[in-house]
Order: structure tokens, then sequence, then C-alpha cells
């Protein structure tokens, strides 16, 4: 195995990204569902009846909510969360592919080897968690509608109400990890531009944000990116629910292909 393989594998963003997403999740849902409210409230009142608590906690308890609330916050940066774990390429594109440049036959394809080895890391950043997320839920959460959404269009009916969790873990590893993989690889691309990582992580995020609003401004849906983010809550088919993160793809194939060209002339010059 190469010594760039092995630091590889032993790099922590990916593992840091993954921690602090689900936490994010968990302390949103903790609070936005309602749930530390019901926990830490005064019982003792007269007019409450015996087994408020319970009633409560059973109201809220719903895949529906588990999702909305966890994700009330995480959808304005969601990105963030693929674009970390693929900042370490900028260094590499720094050191190992600058000073081992004349020693590679195939310089360009090895580059795009490593573009696609982050971006794989951005897309299981975000894909593991939520699934690590859902398979928890799964354990206390039940449906309380019979129709999702027409991201569930794909399956026969009643699907969702029968298998709620398979729904959100088809949703993890189509959807979501596409997307993290799109923005993985759209910071790669903007990691050979520039010299900063914190000019690849906001310039990224700037686009997602910038993006969504214009889809909805232009009421366009290439552009609806957060419709790609709330699949889980759009009437949006499961097909077109791709169509932004497509759109992305293309994106990134340009900047990509820009990006390298930058790249072998200046290593050339």
């Amino acid at each position: 195995m190469k010594k760039i393989d092995k630091i590889r594998i032993k790099e922590k963003h990916m593992f840091i990204s993954q921690a602090v997403l689900l936490a994010v999740l968990a302390i949103s849902w903790f609070f936005e569902s309602y749930f530390a409210e019901i926990l830490f409230m005064d019982y003792g009142a007269e007019d409450l009846i015996a087994n408020a608590r319970s009633i409560l906690l059973q109201s809220i308890m719903t895949w529906e909510r588990y999702i909305d609330s966890a994700m009330r916050y995480v959808v304005n940066f969601l990105p963030v969360f693929a674009v970390f774990p693929a900042l370490p390429f900028l260094q590499e594109r720094k050191s190992y592919f600058v000073f081992g440049a004349n020693r590679y036959k195939h310089y360009r394809k090895d580059l795009i080897k490593s573009m696609l080895y982050y971006s794989v890391k951005g897309g299981a950043a975000i894909a593991v968690t939520f699934t690590a997320f859902f398979l928890i839920g799964d354990f206390f959460m039940y449906p309380s509608i019979s129709n999702i959404g027409g991201f569930a269009s794909v399956f026969p009916d009643q699907f969702y109400v029968n298998h709620p969790c398979l729904f959100f873990l088809f949703m993890t590893w189509t959807d979501y990890f596409l997307f993290g993989f799109a923005y993985g690889w759209m910071a790669c691309g903007f990691a050979l531009v520039f010299d900063k990582e914190i000019y690849v992580l906001m310039i990224t995020l700037l686009i997602y944000l910038g993006e969504s609003y214009m889809g909805y401004i232009l009421d366009f849906l290439p552009f609806k990116i957060s419709e790609s983010v709330c699949a889980f809550n759009t009437l949006y088919t499961t097909g077109e629910i791709f169509v932004p993160i497509l759109t992305l793809f293309g994106f990134d194939m340009i900047l990509m292909m820009a990006g390298l060209k930058r790249r072998r002339k200046l290593i050339d010059g």
C-alpha cells in the first residue's frame, strides 16, 4: 500500500464531520420536536391528567416529526458535512501532487482518482450518519401518515406505512449520498483553484444557498437543490428529486476540467 493511501485512511475529517452532523441532528430533534419541553414540564399541575407525559411523548414519536425537527436547521448548511471530509484533497494538491508531479505517467488521471476518492468520502459522511440516525429512530418512531410525499412515488401504495425505515434508508443511499458526493466533488474542484480551505468551504456553501434561492425565485427545478435535501417532504417525484443533483454534477464537471487545465499549466510552467 502506498504511503499516501495510508495517510488517507488515517485522515479524521470524515469522522469529525459525521460526529458533528449526528450531534446537530440529535440536538435539533431534542428541542425542535418539543421533547425537551415535555421532558421537563411540571406535571404537578391540577389540570393535567395522570398520564399526560406518556400521551405527549407518544404524540411526538412519529417519523415525520423525527426527521422534520432534526433537519430544521441542518437544511441550511448540509453541504458543509460533505465538503469538510474533502478538504484534505487541497493539502494533497499543494504537496503530493506538486512535488511528485514529474513522476506521474498519468498526472491528470491520478488527480481525478484522488478527487473521486474524496467525493465518495463526502457522500459517505452524510449517508452513514443519516443511516445511524434512522436506525436509532426505528426503535422508537412510528409513521403517522400513509403518504409521505412524492419521493415515495417509486414504491407501491402503503410501502411507507409498512416500512418507514426502509424508505428513509433508500432516500439516504440514493438522494443524500449523491448530494454529498456532488458537493464533495465541487469542493475538490474549487481546491484546484483556491489555496485556502476556508475559501473552498465558504464558496461551496454560498453556491448551495444561492442555487436554492434562485430555484424558488425562478421556479426552476434544476436549481431547487433544497428539494433534494427535503425529499422527505416534497411534491416532486422520485426521479424529479435527482434533477437538481444532476445540475450540480454538470457544474462539477466544468469546474473540474477548468481546474485541471489550470493545474497542468502551472506544473508545466
